[in-house]
């Protein structure tokens, strides 16, 4: 039964590995599954902490800058790469962690107090 099991696991680990070498690029897709794993997992993680409403607004808000963020840098990518140069997205990922740290902020106070 043991090997069983482990070859479920096996065959789940080599099935989800492109969508994991995607996330650890900092790729995010519509089409993966472990990117709406991690974000329903956020969501139940903040619900302990924030109402529904706002648990939910912030993970639907997560989701779009950084589905955004990826096809920006896949948009940009196109136009810098067709003229024969090279494309490093590192300024647009900084500005988009900037982006998430200002609104992970402002849900985690402003909004706390205009709701009293």
């Amino acid at each position: 039964m043991d090997m069983d099991i482990n070859t479920y696991f096996g065959a789940l680990k080599i099935g989800l590995k492109p969508y994991l070498e995607s996330l650890k690029s900092f790729q995010f897709s519509y089409f993966n599954p472990l990117f709406w794993v991690f974000i329903f997992i956020l969501f139940l993680i903040l619900l302990r902490i924030w109402e529904i409403k706002k648990s939910f607004s912030y993970c639907v808000l997560l989701s779009l800058i950084l589905l955004a963020t990826t096809e920006l840098e896949t948009w940009l990518a196109g136009i810098w790469t067709k003229s024969g140069e090279t494309f490093d997205p590192l300024l647009i990922r900084i500005l988009t962690f900037l982006v998430i740290v200002i609104i992970s902020i402002y849900y985690a106070t402003i909004k706390e107090i205009m709701a009293r």
